[in-house]
């Protein structure tokens, strides 16, 4: 049985570090035909709302899960991580229209990552849950002596840190495709001047 309160973080693996979607979980669920190109969106987003476990059986994924990201219905397979028993690791998952179809599913011969036989009656809901994503950065030791220097000033974790100026960072650059009108309008009918100003703001594709 799934319990979500045990796991605070989605572990995905770094696809500098290992390129073989064979072996790289991430990787492994982008491919067309799993999770697509959004699947640590559909994972996070899972968790975020209601979800429910359900049994099947499985070779290696502990856990099955389906649950709505982005307005669809997903399947998921997952495992607790051998990094840390607090990381919780997508093994696999289905799009939509798999999802939807039990019997394709039931249908197919078991392999590493294709489950068969669901029970009946197996469903068991489960409450949401926000789970963060670990990512590695590579960084200069010095940069990295100075960001804990600078955390440990604000009584702030070297994470927190980071995610403040990445943040940061970003609110910059959205800012500087940005767009900004002035308009000014003077009435003077019936005698009185009445002066307003109007701002609009355009957001630039880039």
């Amino acid at each position: 049985m799934l319990d979500i309160y045990r796991y605070e973080i989605i572990d995905w693996d770094d696809p500098e570090i290992d390129p073989d979607p064979e072996t790289n979980n991430l990787l492994h669920c982008q491919q067309a035909d799993h999770l697509g190109s959004q699947a640590e969106l559909i994972v996070y987003e899972v968790f975020c709302g209601y979800w429910a476990e359900v049994q099947f059986k499985t070779k290696t994924a502990q856990y099955t899960v389906v649950g709505m990201a982005l307005s669809s219905v997903w399947l998921l397979l997952l495992s607790d991580s051998q990094k840390r028993s607090d990381w919780l690791r997508p093994m696999s998952g289905w799009p939509p229209e798999r999802a939807d179809n039990w019997t394709d599913v039931e249908g197919e011969a078991m392999s590493v990552d294709r489950p068969q036989g669901l029970v009946e009656g197996s469903g068991r809901g489960g409450e949401p849950r926000r789970l963060d994503q670990m990512i590695s950065a590579r960084l200069d030791p010095t940069l990295v002596a100075a960001l804990r220097q600078f955390a440990k000033q604000r009584g702030l974790s070297l994470s927190d840190a980071v995610r403040e100026a990445a943040l940061l960072l970003l609110a910059r650059e959205e800012a500087q495709n940005v767009l900004s009108f002035n308009v000014s309008v003077t009435n003077e009918r019936s005698g009185v001047i009445a002066n307003k100003s109007f701002r609009q703001d355009i957001a630039i594709a880039v």
